[in-house]
């Protein structure tokens, strides 16, 4: 199985910058706890990823859809990241679900 790590260096050897991950599967995101889940395993991502490589996460709407009172996408920006975190932020889904100015 090919790791994060492994693709880092892939990356890394064709002078890419970020490695974005654009997507998880419904399963893993029902819960406020599963977008915990998410952030919590991200961050170790990123962090495991030492090849001078950033990770990024690019959204989409369901980011924004209200799980118990608070949107996935909070979840997310309330998590402490490592500085080898980043995000590919797609205003036309936030948009699409909410008012990106509000």
């Amino acid at each position: 199985m090919t790791t994060l790590e492994d693709r880092a260096r892939h990356g890394q050897g064709d002078r890419h910058e970020y490695i974005v991950m654009p997507w998880d599967s419904p399963e893993r995101r029902k819960t406020l706890d599963d977008w915990k889940n998410f952030a919590r395993s991200s961050t170790a991502l990123a962090d495991g990823t030492r090849c001078g490589i950033q990770f990024a996460y690019h959204n989409h709407d369901f980011e924004f859809l209200q799980t118990r009172r608070a949107g996935s996408y909070d979840v997310l920006l309330r998590t402490p990241i490592p500085s080898s975190c980043s995000s590919s932020i797609d205003l036309y889904w936030i948009n699409k679900r909410q008012d990106p100015l509000a």
